[in-house]
């Protein structure tokens, strides 16, 4: 998704191919995060070494965070006069996160026998805690509202 976001961010010369150019970047995003997060626990499940998780995630998580942060920068720095750049780098990068990605072994992690709860019972179980925890509930909400004011002046800045 990403690889063709940047392709066609490259190539493009219509309104209607920038917005399929921004939906496959958010579904990049959205494929990548849960990816990364069980593929990092599976391995750890492999390793006997869950109890190192939290460890584990603050780093990738902090690494994520600066190179997005550095990312921003270097794409502002380049904006005035080469912005056509930042698209290429971005494609370079999604391809070598390919290929890197490609040669990773994720070990088969053996599926609990006990059943899994469906959509319906976490449902209910989500709306029981929103309704028994109204701080959690408020912050949930603040999250939300912050984060949409916030992508939305990210993305129209």
């Amino acid at each position: 998704m990403a690889i063709g976001h940047a392709i066609i961010m490259l190539t493009a010369h219509s309104l209607g191919w920038f917005l399929l150019a921004f939906v496959l970047q958010a579904w990049a995003y959205n494929l990548q995060s849960g990816t990364l997060a069980a593929a990092q626990y599976d391995i750890l499940v492999a390793a006997d070494a869950t109890r190192s998780y939290p460890h584990v995630t603050t780093v990738l998580n902090t690494t994520i965070e600066i190179a997005d942060t550095v990312g921003v920068v270097l794409a502002g720095w380049l904006l005035g006069h080469h912005l056509i750049w930042t698209y290429w780098i971005y494609l370079v990068a999604a391809l070598m996160a390919v290929l890197l990605t490609a040669g990773l072994k994720i070990p088969a992690v053996i599926a609990p026998t006990e059943s899994r709860p469906g959509l319906q019972q976490i449902t209910v179980a989500a709306w029981h805690v929103l309704q028994t925890q109204p701080r959690l509930r408020a912050l949930i909400l603040f999250d939300a509202v912050f984060s949409a004011v916030s992508t939305t002046y990210y993305y129209y800045f």
